[in-house]
């Protein structure tokens, strides 16, 4: 794992333009705006896995007492691989009957990256 001061200037560099992109913008008019990003479901888990593929984002007591942790990049994994099979088998709607646990989560994920709908 990275130490914080690492992480900070990771994510920083998002947010901050390259040289390149700074000496364009001085000479033409700004037109984008950086701290601006529209968080949707099919957009924020990739982007979650890319920043900080290692951090935590799932932690899960199940029923028997055994705790269940994933990372982003697992995250966004079993998301894509739900999606290819919704995809691969044409399914446009898909109904989801379950508690809330870490499948549910990344089922809603998974549906919304397929392009489907969660009903």
């Amino acid at each position: 794992m990275s130490g914080a001061k690492s992480r900070l200037q990771r994510l920083a560099s998002h947010f901050i333009p390259g040289q390149a992109a700074a000496a364009a913008a001085e000479e033409e008019e700004y037109s984008h705006r950086y701290n601006y990003h529209t968080l949707s479901p099919t957009q924020f888990l990739p982007r979650a896995a890319e920043i900080e593929p290692d951090a935590l984002a799932i932690y899960h007591r199940t029923a028997n007492g055994k705790v269940l942790e994933r990372s982003y990049a697992e995250m966004a994994d079993r998301a894509r691989g739900l999606a290819y099979y919704l995809k691969k088998h044409g399914y446009k709607r898909v109904g989801i009957l379950c508690p809330n646990t870490p499948a549910f989560l990344e089922s809603l994920f998974g549906i919304a990256a397929a392009g489907a709908v969660s009903i």
